[in-house]
């Protein structure tokens, strides 16, 4: 719901929750939805708001994030791009 604009003390809140899943926590997915298109500035302040450590992947549900730009991004704060 907040297309990418959480600021990074309620991402810190939010793992900390999952982190409670300890060994059974597998990387954490972020859905966009599914028209929501190409916002590159965002997904770049985002990515940067997120703890190195932990292993993150997106799915992008609009064909307009199949750049570039979103790979680079996304190899850059090392994410995984998944694809459906």
């Amino acid at each position: 719901m907040k297309k990418l604009k959480a600021d990074k003390k309620s991402i810190q809140q939010f793992l900390q929750h999952a982190g409670r899943l300890e060994e059974k926590l597998g990387p954490v997915l972020f859905q966009l939805p599914p028209r929501w298109k190409l916002n590159i500035e965002r997904l770049a302040v985002f990515l940067a708001r997120l703890p190195a450590k932990q292993r993150c992947t997106f799915e992008f549900r609009d064909q307009s994030w199949y750049v570039p730009e979103t790979y680079e991004l996304l190899r850059q704060y090392n994410c995984a791009f998944l694809y459906l």
